[in-house]
């Protein structure tokens, strides 16, 4: 962990991500608990509540960072939560593998191999959910525990573990449940082949996991009840904050190859592979001498369980779909994001993959090695240097990136500093899931502790009114910056990749900036700009429901809004305008991809009609702020896209 360690306040395992913008911001904003509630640093002025229902979902290691926090400080809270998820890891593997076979070495190569994995070095990076893999861990212990003398307390103890699970990370849920299955087939199979065990099987296993399985049951009912009680508000975050689910299930699901492939995350390695074939060997090889009481107990309780562990959640870590020399097959993610859209990223199942890969490789080891005092300990040795070699040029970013918080442009120490700053503003004014700059944004609040106008939330009230300014040079946005207190704007590429230098020329054009900070890196550039006092507008013109991909903006500062057929346009009034409707002045510019009769209504009055066509021109007429405005088809003509730009209001 390096400087993470060495510089424990200020410096964090990867650059501003998920951990800096996530988990560590919550307890920025909201230090006083794990439940967020309102604040007014984001959503500047209106501010908004934080609180989501999916929150709770991740309440445990929420409560921790908190209480480490309170302990040392934001930084060095997250530091220690990833050192908790290494050592969890690291000693509940070697505890497990040591109980099964009571060898030490065989105990540090397996833990070993299950700590330091592609996956568990890219979430320390920032998800932290991926380093807490070690409850399942020691769920597969405790099960393997009641196999082998079954007792109520053991059974709770199992179904506690996987109710800790549900409260640590949203995908423990579809995780703890696929190991649920995966005990459950291990049970009754083994129920049908070792005959030695059938009888004890049906009367004491089955009703004890069943009792585990009820234990977790019980956990999730309040999660259901969240679930029941804020659907329509989940289902409208999963909605604004992901892509089409299908589609992103294919895309962050596994592929069987890339368990095998070192510039994968869910690389299992290859040793590590080769020996759980053999330990698999061993183990279907005991089951079967079983039949005649020449029976090893835990090592093949623990062996026959991971193979069906490693089977089931390999299975349903696929992605949703392959096509098979041109025949379409589906797999269980298919059927798991048609019954409900909560999870995605269906790769996150190798946690278990491994677990179970890595139990079987320690059996195989075990195996092999043990006849042989002199031949063992040279195959563990040879084992563990080809196991670290194999780890060590996986083709992952190595050294991982560590991010020091005194590195943060120097924008942000300024505006800590400058008490005449009231808000900020950063742009792009980018919303999930789009945002490319999201993390930075959050990260750098920490140090500036300026509210903004940009929204945490995917789901956000006024995201219409801040794509509404979307483009800096925009006749509107400066007018409305200005009435919602924000002092200085803060301006990155347009794009990702996008380093367009007329773009970054036209905003220290504009004569309403003043130029104060500027920082490059090959990543990204940021301008910082203090609005100058100008004017400032009561009203905002806004396009109704417009969402963030209809929204482009070009090398010149201007946004343009990409609509289909007939959009309508709110009028918003601003902080402390009153309730009295004004006549006023709507500016826009607009154009057809094909040219059709426009008629622009409020209520039963007309305030335009005419030919809109293919070049863009500009539309001015008078209306109130009293009602929205309506675009429709004059005469019938066929429905088009209209590209509107240029948004103003002109007072009376």
């Amino acid at each position: 962990m390096g400087s993470s360690l060495t510089k424990c306040s200020t410096s964090v395992l990867g650059n501003p991500g998920d951990h800096t913008a996530g988990i560590m911001y919550y307890t920025w904003v909201h230090p006083s608990s794990p439940l967020l509630g309102y604040t007014n640093f984001t959503n500047y002025p209106f501010g908004e509540n934080l609180w989501q229902p999916l929150a709770l979902t991740s309440i445990i290691p929420s409560s921790l960072h908190v209480l480490l926090t309170y302990l040392t400080n934001l930084v060095c809270a997250w530091n220690l939560l990833v050192l908790i998820g290494y050592m969890g890891s690291c000693l509940a593997m070697f505890g497990l593998i040591y109980w099964l076979t009571s060898r030490f070495g065989i105990s540090i190569f397996a833990a070993y191999a299950a700590t330091f994995t592609p996956y568990h070095l890219f979430a320390s990076q920032g998800q932290i959910a991926g380093l807490l893999n070690f409850i399942f861990i020691l769920g597969l212990w405790q099960f393997i525990r009641l196999w082998k003398s079954p007792s109520i307390g053991k059974a709770l103890l199992l179904g506690l573990l996987f109710g800790i699970g549900f409260f640590t990370d949203g995908y423990f849920i579809l995780i703890g449940a696929t190991m649920l299955l995966s005990l459950w087939i291990s049970t009754i199979t083994g129920a049908l082949l070792i005959k030695t065990e059938r009888r004890r099987i049906f009367i004491k296993i089955i009703p004890f996991l069943t009792m585990a399985s009820v234990t977790a049951a019980v956990f999730l009912l309040p999660l259901y009840w969240v679930q029941l009680r804020f659907s329509s508000q989940i289902k409208d975050i999963l909605g604004n904050a992901r892509g089409n689910i299908l589609n992103d299930a294919q895309i962050y699901s596994a592929k069987p190859i890339m368990y095998f492939s070192r510039s994968e995350l869910i690389y299992i390695g290859t040793i590590i592979f080769i020996l759980s074939i053999i330990g698999s060997y061993f183990t279907l090889r005991n089951i079967y001498k079983s039949k005649t009481n020449n029976y090893d107990f835990r090592t093949n309780i623990a062996g026959w369980t991971s193979i069906f562990l490693v089977i089931v959640s390999g299975l349903v870590s696929l992605k949703p779909i392959f096509y098979i020399w041109g025949h379409r097959v589906y797999t269980p993610s298919w059927i798991i994001i048609h019954f409900t859209e909560s999870w995605r990223v269906f790769g996150r199942l190798y946690v278990l993959v491994d677990t179970g890969v890595v139990v079987l490789a320690a059996i195989g080891l075990y195996y092999i090695s043990r006849k042989n005092k002199k031949a063992g300990q040279f195959l563990l040795i040879l084992s563990f240097m080809l196991l670290v070699v194999d780890f060590s040029i996986l083709k992952i970013d190595r050294p991982i990136p560590v991010y020091n918080y005194t590195k943060a442009p120097a924008v942000y120490k300024w505006l800590k500093e400058n008490k005449s700053v009231k808000a900020t503003a950063e742009y792009p004014l980018d919303e999930m899931p789009q945002g490319a700059y999201l993390s930075q944004y959050y990260t750098f609040q920490e140090i500036s502790s300026k509210p903004m106008v940009n929204s945490m939330l995917p789901n956000s009230d006024k995201a219409s009114l801040r794509r509404s300014i979307a483009g800096i040079n925009d006749p509107q946005t400066l007018p409305i910056l200005r009435a919602l207190g924000v002092g200085v704007v803060n301006i990155r590429p347009a794009a990702p990749n996008n380093f367009s230098l007329t773009y970054r020329h036209s905003i220290k054009n504009n004569n309403e900036l003043q130029h104060i900070f500027s920082y490059n890196t090959p990543a990204f550039w940021l301008d910082s700009y203090v609005i100058k006092p100008g004017r400032v507008t009561r009203y905002a013109l806004k396009i109704r429901d417009i969402k963030y991909f209809q929204v482009k903006v070009d090398d010149y500062g201007h946004a343009k809004y990409m609509v289909d057929n007939n959009p309508i346009l709110d009028i918003e009034k601003l902080p402390g305008v009153n309730s009295k409707t004004e006549n006023i002045t709507v500016s826009l510019v607009a154009s057809a991809d094909s040219v059709r009769d426009l008629k622009i209504t409020q209520g039963s009055r007309v305030l335009w009609s005419g030919v809109l066509r293919t070049k863009p021109e500009l539309l001015l007429f008078s209306a109130s702020t009293s009602a929205p405005i309506r675009f429709s088809n004059e005469k019938n003509t066929s429905p088009t896209h209209i590209e509107i730009s240029q948004l103003q209001i002109i007072e009376k």
